[in-house]
């Protein structure tokens, strides 16, 4: 590797960088990427300057040795190559397990259009259902974009079922909810509801500056589209906006290992005062 970059200076955006990624808790992972943000106003911070890549990675700048690749002649085939090792990782990371940085999801609108009846005499009535009645498919998924902001980023992958017998993963798709959708019954219709998702849920500072946190993709695998949701490390903390009457008004969602935690009072005091003061 090559010297560690303590500066800067010579940084700018769309530069292509090496940075271990603040998602690695070993601190030993080294990802590349070109630069979308620069995020740390010390130009000359002793731990590396803290860029956000293209791809949604976060992380301290550990090397500059692949900068020279903007203007070679061969920049053009690099990015393709970095495309298409992206979409083998998806591949990879949909067959893996949840984790602190990894979150599947059936259906973004399973709930949409429940009836009163329908959520009465639901089966497996779950308290966000009982709470949120037909809206509760996007409380939860808005409950898990959330919780990555306020942890270190992750993906969060709709389309996949988890067997937990068999410990397997099944792609199903999104296609199944394009029904479901008032209009635009297709992808560009489903990113609709996501943007329309964020707009409800979440507070000025997140939704005006939307793909500075999120990033919305569409991948094929075995012919069956999945929804891809990069999110970033929010810098500071984040809460749901949701009604004075809600019992989540207060509470702060964070991604912890393979579950999202909620913390409230003093230990959400605690949390915060660690995690958001380290930069």
């Amino acid at each position: 590797m090559a010297k560690e970059n303590k500066s800067a200076s010579n940084l700018d955006i769309g530069m292509l960088v090496e940075i271990n990624p603040r998602s690695d808790r070993t601190r030993k992972q080294i990802i590349s990427g070109r630069i979308s943000e620069i995020l740390t106003n010390n130009k000359n911070h002793p731990h590396g300057i803290l860029v956000k890549l293209e791809t949604g990675e976060i992380g301290r700048v550990k090397s500059d040795k692949v900068s020279d690749l903007k203007s070679s002649p061969s920049y053009t085939n690099v990015l393709s190559k970095n495309n298409e090792s992206e979409k083998i990782d998806i591949k990879t990371m949909v067959m893996g397990d949840e984790s602190h940085v990894l979150e599947f999801k059936e259906n973004l609108l399973w709930s949409s259009k429940y009836t009163k009846e329908d959520i009465d005499n639901h089966p497996q009535q779950s308290p966000e259902l009982r709470q949120y009645g037909k809206s509760a498919s996007k409380f939860i998924v808005a409950k898990s974009i959330v919780a990555f902001m306020n942890a270190d980023g992750g993906n969060l992958i709709i389309g996949v079922k988890e067997h937990k017998d068999t410990k397997d993963n099944e792609i199903i798709g999104i296609e199944h909810e394009f029904d479901k959708i008032k209009n635009n019954q297709n992808e560009d219709g489903y990113r609709l509801e996501l943007n329309n998702l964020i707009d409800t849920y979440f507070p000025p500072n997140i939704r005006n500056h939307l793909t500075r946190y999120v990033k919305i993709s569409f991948e094929k695998i075995n012919a069956l589209t999945i929804c891809v949701i990069s999110v970033s490390r929010a810098e500071e903390e984040i809460f749901l906006q949701l009604k004075e009457t809600d019992k989540n008004k207060n509470s702060l969602f964070v991604k912890n290992d393979a579950r999202i935690k909620k913390y409230e009072g003093v230990e959400m005091v605690n949390y915060i005062k660690k995690h958001f003061n380290n930069k």
